[in-house]
């Protein structure tokens, strides 16, 4: 009960809901643009806030031109070089270029500070211009290394060169040197004492020695109690009074001027008076608060609050207004109207009207019928576009990049730095350029005329030419006329639809080809000839290989390896270095080669012979013939099948009939003869042993 506090959620709650509505505003931007900044005569005085021949724009910049330069311009976009020199207010050097190479920056990309952006814009190469940046357009309240907090900074800037151009810059740097004493330190500012240094601050005071945390103490003194119709405590500063249910009042600082007392009275009337808050409640219809400067009223659906820099007066759901000290908001949702507005930025939607403000670059428009929008640079980098989609229109404009872009239905107009194009989609083209010799114009499908400098190219039906300093090329159904390599090469040809006709010539080359299709084609050049007709073919390239074609297969070869002739796909013969072959197509195949040879006559001759082993396979309808070069001479069989066999070898030799039903064999001193295949030993020598009946000889041939 001590610390009885009644509604500080709901004080919460509405400051919460005024916050979290759409900020939403109608009124027009609060801050104009700010101007270019304009060229002025030479002037020797830096300028100041108070220096009449001075520049002020609206941004704050103060700004003068020592010496208007003659070189071009620094616009938006455009990378400059600069030298320059920063000093405080009490002349202190704190950074200069002067000691090193130029500043070199993109103009208006934001990696200089804004002073610099506005300040070097419109100056032009070998200008000199002072500048006074207030700490807005610098390093504001947080200053940067020896640039102390809401500095305003003092620059001699000199323009050295636009994108790479220094056309228009003195022979030598026009901005004079600090001395080193003064860039190395800035300047000693005597401090003045205060009045009375031991003086303390009366809150300060109040505190020390204490354990004041600035809340209310608690009550001293004796607890007081009364009781009758309803009940009151005191202690000290302290009073607690209540008269179940109806009534129920606690104060704090009774009798002082920083009295404090709160109450509820018949359950929904709430109210509190301290010395700088008031409130009052009557559930659930009202509520009003007032705290120092600032105040809420709450009376169903109305709300107003108000506080020293800002205010806001709702009736929900239909209308929300407020303004604080740098902007606004309106928002009227049965209207479909919303707006909202700061320094920086704003935007407004009525129904189908919008328009949108960021800085200088606005945005309108009545959707769907039309749309705007311009950056509203004024420093050479503007950029702007319109559409009106149902009149199928569209415009754009780039002032740095020089562009500009029309396009209404099909006709389409645009300008460039370099080009001017012409276009009624899909049929006419025209581009023509503003610096360059160029012209082009197509009327499609029907022509094409291009010009470009020394190059001419007409396209029309049935018609191709082009002309450039180098080459010249005509084509035309029935005649094509061309040259390259400025008149070294020429081709003429006559067709298709005539019988085609071509002749080429390469006089670097001593190159020539004619042809009359399909009759006839010749080509010729010191490293060969060829002779095309439908019925023969001849081509030499000279000292490598000679080839020959005639009706309807027949081919042949000849180079530094060997020759071949072929009738396909019966005849191949040829030989390439050692090896040959010869093929009649199915009944004859030799191939021979320094280590093989197989010849085949289909299908009664086979033979196959392998140079580096020695051995031949030779069959001949029912006849075999098989030899292999041994140690001492040759081991060789012959074979009528299945009749009779002989064969001899270093050792010996032997004779079959039928495979062994008759037959004898000898090798060394051991004979052996066969009856029924049965193998019977005649001769041996005499110191061995008799063979068993039936054994095998040594050798034996079956």
């Amino acid at each position: 009960m001590r610390n009885f506090r009644l509604f500080p959620s709901l004080v919460v709650a509405f400051s919460a809901l005024a916050v979290a509505y759409p900020a939403v505003a109608l009124a027009g931007d609060p801050v104009p643009p700010p101007a270019a900044p304009a060229a002025t005569e030479p002037a020797t005085a830096k300028p100041s806030t108070d220096d009449p021949q001075a520049i002020h724009t609206a941004s704050g910049l103060v700004y003068r031109d020592v010496v208007v330069g003659t070189g071009a311009v620094a616009t938006k976009g455009a990378t400059v070089r600069v030298h320059y020199t920063g000093r405080l207010d009490n002349g202190s050097v704190f950074d200069t270029s002067l000691r090193r190479e130029p500043l070199e920056f993109p103009l208006g990309k934001g990696q200089v500070i804004k002073g610099w952006e506005e300040g070097v814009a419109g100056m032009k190469v070998g200008g000199v211009r002072t500048l006074v940046i207030p700490s807005k357009l610098g390093y504001g309240s947080s200053g940067s290394g020896p640039i102390p907090p809401n500095a305003t900074l003092h620059f001699d800037v000199e323009l050295v060169s636009v994108d790479g151009d220094e056309n228009g810059r003195a022979p030598k740097v026009q901005l004079k040197a600090p001395d080193e004493s003064e860039a190395a330190k800035p300047k000693e500012v005597e401090a003045k004492p205060a009045a009375d240094p031991l003086l303390l601050p009366t809150d300060v005071a109040a505190t020390i020695g204490s354990d004041d945390d600035g809340k209310l103490p608690g009550a001293t003194g004796q607890l007081t109690q009364k009781f009758g119709a309803g009940f009151e405590e005191a202690r000290g500063d302290y009073r607690l009074r209540t008269l179940p249910p109806l009534w129920i009042e606690h104060t704090r600082g009774v009798g002082t001027a920083h009295e404090d007392t709160q109450g509820l009275y018949g359950l929904l009337y709430y109210r509190r008076r301290a010395e700088k808050k008031a409130t009052d409640a009557v559930f659930p219809l009202f509520f009003r608060s007032r705290e120092d400067d600032s105040s809420l009223v709450v009376a169903g659906p109305l709300v107003h609050r108000e506080t020293k820099d800002a205010h806001d007066n709702w009736l929900a759901p239909l209308y929300f207004e407020g303004a604080r000290k740098d902007g606004g908001y309106f928002h009227a949702p049965l209207l479909l109207t919303t707006s909202h507005w700061n320094k920086e930025s704003a935007f407004t939607l009525v129904g189908p009207y919008f328009r949108d403000r960021n800085g200088t670059d606005i945005d309108w428009g009545i959707a769907p019928f039309v749309f705007h929008g311009d950056n509203g640079d004024t420093f050479g980098g503007r950029k702007s576009y319109t559409v009106v989609p149902p009149a199928l229109y569209y415009h754009t404009e780039n002032e740095a990049e020089e562009h500009r872009l029309t396009v209404v239905g099909p006709v389409i107009s645009e300008e460039t730095k370099d080009r001017k194009i012409f276009d009624v989609a899909p049929f006419f083209f025209d581009i023509r350029g503003k610096k360059k010799d160029e012209h082009y114009t197509t009327v499609f499908p029907l022509f094409h005329y291009g010009h470009s400098e020394d190059t001419t190219t007409i396209v029309a039906p049935g018609v191709f030419h082009r002309k450039s300093p180098t080459a010249t090329t005509t084509i035309t159904p029935f005649f094509s006329f061309g040259t390259a390599q400025r008149g070294a090469i020429h081709y003429t040809a006559a067709g298709p639809i005539l019988p085609l006709f071509f002749r080429y010539r390469d006089d670097d080359l001593d190159y020539t080809s004619t042809a009359l299709f399909p009759f006839f084609f010749h080509s010729s050049s010191p490293r060969h000839d060829a002779l095309w007709t439908p019925l023969f073919f001849r081509q030499n390239d000279y000292g490598e290989k000679k080839s020959y074609w005639a009706f309807p297969t027949i081919t042949g070869s000849t180079d530094k390896t060997g020759w071949s002739f072929n009738i396909h796909p019966l005849v191949y013969t040829g030989r390439n270095e050692k090896s040959t072959h010869a093929v009649i197509t199915p009944l004859f195949w030799d191939f021979n080669s320094p280590e093989s040879r197989t010849t085949i006559g289909f299908p009664l001759y086979w033979r196959f012979a392998d140079k580096v082993e020695g051995t031949t396979t030779q069959v001949a309808a029912n006849t075999v013939y098989h030899a292999k070069r041994v140690k001492g001479g040759i081991d060789w069989q012959f074979h009528v099948l299945p009749i009779f066999s002989y064969g001899e070898d270093p050792d010996g030799y032997f004779w079959n009939v039928a495979f062994g039903l008759a037959g004898y064999s000898r090798h060394g001193e051991y004979g052996t003869a066969r009856a029924l295949w049965i193998p019977i030993p005649v001769h041996r020598p005499a110191a061995s042993a008799p063979a068993a009946v039936g054994g095998f000889e040594p050798g034996a041939h079956f």
